[in-house]
Parts: structure tokens; C-alpha cells; sequence
């Protein structure tokens, strides 16, 4: 995640990065040490759901990107589309790891980490 920042950051202007970048790293880290505190599964699930969230985030920022007049030049495109295929790589072996049924509570869990993720899109945009 952090070679994923610093290669967005690396062809974004600074005007375009977010200004929240202490507050989602601390999520970050919150979001994986609560998970490594419990159990394995715990994290394997929460990565899970977490890179499905960032790949459906990455395929809406390239479909936006590649719309209209102004489309994204083809070196961004890739980087992003790269991207994007790291996050399912990670998704789908942290998927392979997960043994079922889920527990409720990690189940609960993982809600509040997609609707945080949500939520972070959310405010990101309105800054």
C-alpha cells in the first residue's frame, strides 16, 4: 500500500492529493492491528473485504477517468490499472486463506469496515 501511494503521489499535483493522509493511515493501521489481535481469520477476512472495496474504487476512478473529453494520458491508466490487479492479487489469496462459516462477530466486523471505507470516500470527495 505504501509503493501504491508513493507512485500516485508521484503523478499526482500536490493540489490533487488528499489532505487527510494522517487520518487514513491512521484507519489503516487501526484496521489491521485490531483484526491481528483476534486471529488469522480475522485479518484474512478484513483484507478481503477491504481490497474488494479498493478495487471497486479503483474500477470507478478508471471508468471516471477514461470518460468523456478529458481521458486519463495511457501511463496513469496503467499505473492505476496495475494497481487495481495488485488489490485483487491480494484479495483473492487472502479469500484462499478464509475457512467458513464466518462468525457473526466478524462478520460485524467486516460491515464496519466496508462502511467505513465508504465513508472515507464519502468525506475524501467533500474536502
Amino acid at each position: 500500500e505504501r509503493q501504491h501511494l508513493a507512485l500516485l503521489e508521484g503523478v499526482l499535483p500536490p493540489r490533487h492529493r488528499s489532505r487527510l493522509q494522517w487520518p487514513w493511515l491512521m484507519a489503516g493501521w487501526l484496521i489491521g492491528a485490531l483484526p491481528a489481535a483476534i486471529n488469522d481469520q480475522w485479518v484474512f477476512a478484513t483484507i478481503a473485504t477491504d481490497e474488494t472495496f479498493v478495487e471497486e474504487h479503483y474500477t470507478q476512478q478508471i471508468d471516471r477517468l477514461n470518460t468523456g473529453e478529458n481521458q486519463v494520458p495511457k501511463h496513469i491508466d496503467q499505473l492505476l490499472k496495475q494497481c487495481k490487479e495488485d488489490e485483487v492479487r491480494h484479495q483473492q489469496d487472502a479469500t484462499s486463506r478464509l475457512s467458513s462459516p464466518l462468525p457473526a462477530p466478524l462478520t460485524a466486523w467486516l460491515k464496519i469496515v466496508e462502511w467505513g471505507s465508504r465513508g472515507a470516500v464519502v468525506v475524501a470527495r467533500a474536502i
